[in-house]
């Protein structure tokens, strides 16, 4: 799939279209991520819309096979046989974690990963089989300190200017402030919980699944985050270095797959 996908073709959308039969990639009719629509029929067509066949292969929550979730349903519906999706996925919703109609039948015993050697494991072995790895999120800053000026009067503006730099103590000192809270206010956490649904709202402050921090080195490269993997497909799918003229075409969905998926799920 990699050597199709990344072929001299720098059309990656149509690219896509022509390996897949038929998909559900919401955003392929959008021009702002496919300029020329290239493919937009196939990319679209298992895409189903809201309750009332609404945004359809929009990028928004009211296409119901959009994101890590949406994927997951487009399987279980039977209208997909592949998905590109973070390991933790089938996890989070699967076994009656999830008590949204669907969802609650899903069973993670009726999923497999597909390798990119050629095997066929069950879920639960995503650390030996995935398509790349990459942090979940990250927590990042400016590099200068903003002076907030809120008028005390109503219906006002709130104004924000830059300050000095921040210098490298301040950044230690608030990486050190997150990861310490995370610890104090974590799963365990009787008082406030950092992580996790509140008052019903889901994915607040951090994803709901997050549970720590990790520091990284401040004065580290992006590059000592990603891994080799990623950065090769990242790389391989960026449309500038694209030996193809064709390169003002989409900014590449594999690429954009590449920063979601951790591994491949097979319905079984």
């Amino acid at each position: 799939m990699e050597k199709k996908m990344m072929s001299d073709n720098c059309d990656r959308a149509l690219a896509m279209a022509e390996f897949f039969n038929g998909s559900c990639a919401p955003g392929a009719n959008d021009s702002r991520y496919n300029p020329h629509h290239a493919g937009a029929a196939s990319l679209c067509r298992l895409c189903v819309g809201d309750d009332m066949g609404r945004s359809r292969c929009a990028p928004i929550a009211q296409e119901r096979y959009f994101g890590h979730l949406g994927v997951l349903r487009c399987l279980q519906e039977g209208h997909g046989d592949v998905a590109f999706t973070k390991h933790s996925t089938i996890f989070q919703y699967a076994d009656g974690k999830s008590q949204v109609p669907w969802a609650r039948d899903l069973r993670s015993s009726n999923f497999r990963l597909l390798c990119t050697d050629g095997r066929i494991v069950p879920v639960s072995d995503f650390k030996s089989c995935h398509l790349a790895q990459i942090p979940g999120r990250m927590v990042g800053g400016t590099l200068c300190r903003l002076h907030l000026w809120m008028p005390c009067e109503e219906n006002t503006t709130l104004f924000i200017t830059m300050g000095k730099k921040i210098d490298q103590g301040d950044r230690v000192n608030i990486a050190r402030m997150l990861t310490n809270a995370a610890k104090m206010f974590g799963q365990n956490s009787t008082l406030f919980r950092m992580f996790g649904t509140y008052h019903g709202s889901a994915d607040v402050l951090f994803k709901d699944n997050t549970n720590g921090f990790k520091l990284v080195s401040i004065k580290g490269d992006y590059k000592e985050v990603f891994t080799s993997r990623f950065l090769h497909i990242m790389e391989r799918s960026d449309p500038h270095k694209c030996i193809n003229s064709a390169t003002d075409s989409m900014p590449s969905f594999l690429a954009l797959l590449a920063s979601l998926i951790i591994s491949y799920l097979l319905f079984n």
